[in-house]
């Protein structure tokens, strides 16, 4: 029984110090706990929020995807697929605009001559949107002698979507949001679900 400490014959020094040992790892627990309370706060005031509108404007002849960061921190945008009538178009090109114009051609079976302008400035994986700014992410512009009307513009923005997967600054995967999901909330992916 040599081991067992008799408390009551322990001296003020004794209990000082026992004292100050467990004030020291009350201290050190608190920081651990502070300092991943502080982690998480320093990672969701970062957090990118996107939402994404289709446009279909009659009077330019024009159909265009924007793309619009709501959050506090850029995202990062991981891919992006493009739909038609709910199947992701294979042949998915670097320029979305490009793959766009090539999945409108064939929802409506259009001809070259129909498009007169496309374009996308550049949206690729790895871009980052930066808070609170919006981005075109594709913009086809038809030619006025093509017969593109109201209701084929129309039924393109149902027809069409596009589906588009981002990051925050330190690589954890947001969701993906897409052109037929109102509201600035995204989905999350399987990988943000765990």
């Amino acid at each position: 029984m040599g081991c067992l400490v008799n408390f009551f014959e322990l001296s003020s020094v004794d209990w000082t110090q026992a004292a100050t040992i467990a004030i020291a790892i009350t201290a050190l627990g608190l920081s651990v706990w502070e300092g991943v309370q502080n982690r998480m706060h320093n990672r969701l005031s970062v957090r990118p929020i996107l939402s994404m509108y289709t446009h279909t404007d009659l009077d330019t002849l024009s159909f265009h995807s924007t793309i619009q960061n709501n959050g506090l921190g850029p995202a990062i945008i991981s891919s992006y697929r493009i739909f038609l009538d709910g199947k992701e178009l294979q042949e998915a090109k670097e320029d979305p605009a490009d793959t766009l114009k090539s999945c409108l051609k064939i929802a409506f079976n259009l001809p070259e001559e129909c498009f007169q302008h496309y374009r996308s400035g550049g949206f690729k994986s790895g871009y980052a949107i930066k808070p609170d700014s919006s981005f075109t992410l594709a913009k086809v512009i038809f030619k006025s002698v093509s017969g593109i009307d109201e209701a084929l513009l129309e039924q393109a923005g149902k027809r069409v979507n596009i589906v588009v997967e981002y990051n925050d600054i330190y690589g954890k995967p947001c969701g993906e949001v897409d052109t037929h999901r109102e509201g600035d909330t995204a989905l999350p992916t399987r990988e943000t679900a765990e």
